[in-house]
């Protein structure tokens, strides 16, 4: 049975407006980077929303205030336990409401997709192909955390604050997450401007890049 046609992959991805800058892009992403530096220190809000309100505050989109509460469960990794930066969450969540989906899977695609993971003679890599073609808007999601992984080393919390092991509620750790908080809103920006000029990345390195 012959497999259906995959859709072509769309240049313009978002599902929400955006006020894009008419001038400089390092200018825009510096002044992402001071928001969300405000956020977190003057209006005092926690890393995740910071960021996620820094990033979508510096496109003028209009979100639902809500959207917040979905955030409050990443604080230090996810209620204090070290896992993925909260920061990094809050990015990804921005990128999320900007570029994510809200139905599921259309039927073509899910047929197309299932009908390789059941195909006999297929590789590995061959399967890993056809999942990355199928969920290619992980690629922006990708591109913006091997970003955050290359400018900090890790993308969890004890590992961005080991160098606080000892004393770890204090001012200097406290500084290090807000010059975080910047930095990643910046990311984040700075992958928006990138997807609406350009259109959606490829894939980089994953967990199945080995069968590549």
């Amino acid at each position: 049975m012959e497999k259906p046609a995959r859709e072509p992959k769309p240049r313009e991805v978002r599902q929400v407006s955006l006020c894009l800058p008419d001038g400089d892009e390092e200018d825009f992403i510096r002044a992402a980077i001071e928001r969300a530096d405000h956020y977190v220190k003057t209006v005092r809000w926690p890393s995740h929303q910071s960021v996620y309100k820094a990033v979508l505050d510096s496109f003028q989109v209009v979100y639902p205030v809500e959207t917040l509460r979905l955030l409050c469960g990443f604080t230090a990794g996810g209620g204090f336990t070290g896992g993925l930066c909260g920061a990094l969450s809050g990015g990804a969540a921005a990128l999320g409401f900007i570029y994510g989906l809200t139905h599921p899977m259309p039927d073509p695609v899910y047929r197309r997709f299932m009908g390789t993971i059941f195909e006999q003679g297929l590789t590995p890599g061959e399967r890993v192909v056809e999942l990355i073609d199928t969920f290619w808007r992980e690629g922006i999601y990708n591109h913006y955390f091997e970003a955050f992984r290359h400018k900090f080393g890790h993308t969890d919390c004890r590992e961005l604050i080991r160098p606080f092991q000892d004393n770890p509620i204090s001012k200097e750790r406290f500084v290090c997450c807000r010059r975080i908080v910047g930095e990643t809103a910046g990311l984040a920006v700075r992958t928006v401007l990138a997807v609406e000029k350009d259109g959606p990345m490829s894939m980089g390195k994953n967990i199945y890049s080995h069968l590549l």
